[in-house]
């Protein structure tokens, strides 16, 4: 994608840096925490099983162990006990998307795993949120059930206390601004539509968890819900127009959806 992005006769949406880093759990996880100050659940990266073990011992058990590249839950394991980190690895090896170095995060090995502490999760959330010409504009939140680690439903707008929606937009906003000032940096936009994914704790508290760079499954449910969905959104914002509230602006009532 770098290279397409050189030869200035394609556009890359969001970016080509973008798409590399949001695949990257390690890539994103620095820029995220350790660049932007978002709120995360503590967390240590291992290349090796001696390495996991010290990582786990920090962060503390249970946690859950992740390859830095997976998609759909691949390759995830939560981890109660120092007895069952092996089968954790492996699963985690297992899981790993296989043979594949990435220019733009560094060559970044593969086989490297996250460890990080498994947070009291209440439920969690995405934060569509468009980054375009006029800036980033976040959607309302919406909540979702899974079942087995698999996305069932979603409804907008979620049924949630109102400090913690300004909190989980917030959070959005200042991840896509990050992201997408790298964007432009390296001479990209970085428009179109992010889903951004939130833990929300049983006290209120809420954590950055991971990014899509694109349309989210969960925000399908935005085709019935909002005047404009998310998959327009994202045309419009890659084509410059200026996205603003009036376009993310629900079209039902509160439990329509």
């Amino acid at each position: 994608l770098k290279n397409v992005v050189k030869s200035k006769k394609i556009q890359v949406v969001p970016s080509s840096d973008i798409t590399a880093i949001a695949m990257d759990r390690e890539a994103l996880r620095k820029i995220s925490h350790e660049k932007l100050g978002l709120p995360t659940t503590p967390y240590r990266f291992a290349s090796n099983y001696e390495e996991l073990e010290k990582g786990a011992k920090i962060v503390g058990y249970p946690c859950v162990v992740k390859p830095i590249m997976s998609s759909s839950g691949h390759g995830q394991s939560i981890v109660k006990n120092p007895e069952n980190l092996q089968n954790a690895w492996v699963e985690a090896q297992n899981g790993r998307r296989s043979k594949h170095k990435n220019q733009n995060t560094q060559n970044a090995d593969i086989s490297r795993v996250i460890v990080e502490a498994l947070a009291p999760l209440d439920y969690e959330l995405t934060v569509l949120t468009v980054s375009s010409s006029a800036g980033i504009t976040t959607c309302e939140p919406i909540a979702q059930f899974q079942k087995n680690g698999d996305y069932r439903q979603s409804w907008q707008p979620a049924n949630i206390p109102e400090n913690v929606r300004i909190n989980a937009q917030n959070i959005a906003k200042r991840a896509v601004e990050g992201l997408s000032k790298i964007a432009r940096e390296n001479g990209e936009t970085g428009w179109g539509v992010y889903g951004v994914e939130l833990f929300v704790l049983k006290n209120g508290d809420l954590l950055f968890n991971e990014l899509s760079p694109r349309p989210h499954d969960t925000g399908m449910v935005t085709m019935i819900s909002q005047y404009y969905s998310e998959f327009a959104l994202h045309v419009l914002a890659i084509l410059g127009v200026p996205i603003t509230q009036k376009h993310t602006a629900l079209c039902l009532k509160n439990n329509e959806v």
